[in-house]
């Protein structure tokens, strides 16, 4: 089933009964845009760290594993000529479970709690405690892709190949400049844009009734987000008709203890 339920809010039940979970997957999209990569991959850490009703990472962790070990994904990453700022969550399907429970409005209504109800220190920033420590973590893990020649090869070909698009030139992991001025305040306000304007598909896969989960996901908190007037989803392709007519091509040596040629073709 596809079906549009509000402007530029799709719905699809992908109806399969071969699998034992359930997955439900929210992504918000919107064009790709240098200034705004890194803001969103620090918001999906900092949303995935904690809500309202469970501030920290231990009480968010302990409501899965009464969902019977729910999983929670939230992430970004680049789909076509878009930021997919993804949420997802995998549960048990409840007909394998020996106590009946009802676990797909039960799993929606807690990634409707990440999406909608972060955890705020007060009405225009999150937590300090949760911004701080993924701010810091993503820090260190941006000052450490230098030591991933693999990875510096990738980044550099994909430099190349985008060479005439600046909106590709930041990694979908974000920029380290950028992310050390973005303060807690800015990423608020991100996210309000986000869940005010931001395109929106709805995924379920799994064995799930296609009238009732859209019953269900009329009367979440869902339901209560997703008016408004939302990007159009106009896809772009890059063209590379410069590189084929004159291939780029870019070499970088470095003094290394052990011998090493990373290629990225």
């Amino acid at each position: 089933m596809r079906k549009s339920i509000a402007n530029n809010v799709v719905l699809n039940v992908n109806h399969i009964k071969k699998f034992r979970t359930i997955k439900i997957q929210i992504d918000f999209l919107r064009p790709l845009s240098r200034e705004e990569t890194t803001k969103r991959r620090l918001l999906a850490n900092v949303l995935s760290n904690s809500t309202k009703h469970y501030p920290t990472f231990k009480a968010l962790n302990d409501r899965e594993m009464e969902l019977y070990g729910s999983e929670i994904n939230v992430y970004t990453r680049n789909l076509l000529n878009f930021n997919d700022l993804a949420f997802s969550i995998e549960f048990a399907d409840p007909k394998f479970l020996i106590r009946d429970i009802n676990q797909v409005k039960e799993n929606l209504n807690l990634l409707g709690e990440i999406v909608f109800q972060p955890n705020l220190k007060n009405q225009g920033e999150f937590d300090d405690t949760s911004f701080d420590t993924e701010k810091r973590n993503l820090m260190s893990n941006l000052a450490a892709v230098g030591d991933n020649q693999d990875l510096v090869s990738i980044l550099g070909l994909t430099s190349l190949l985008y060479q005439n698009n600046p909106d590709r030139q930041i990694p979908i992991f974000g920029d380290i400049d950028q992310l050390d001025k973005l303060t807690n305040a800015e990423l608020y306000k991100h996210y309000i844009d986000v869940i005010n304007n931001d395109a929106i598909v709805v995924n379920v896969v799994g064995d799930v009734d296609e009238a009732e989960f859209e019953k269900i996901f009329m009367n979440s908190m869902f339901a209560d987000n997703i008016d408004g007037s939302r990007h159009d989803l106009k896809i772009h392709f890059d063209k590379f008709d410069e590189l084929v007519e004159s291939p780029a091509k870019k070499e970088k040596h470095k003094h290394l203890n052990q011998s090493r040629l990373a290629l990225a073709i």
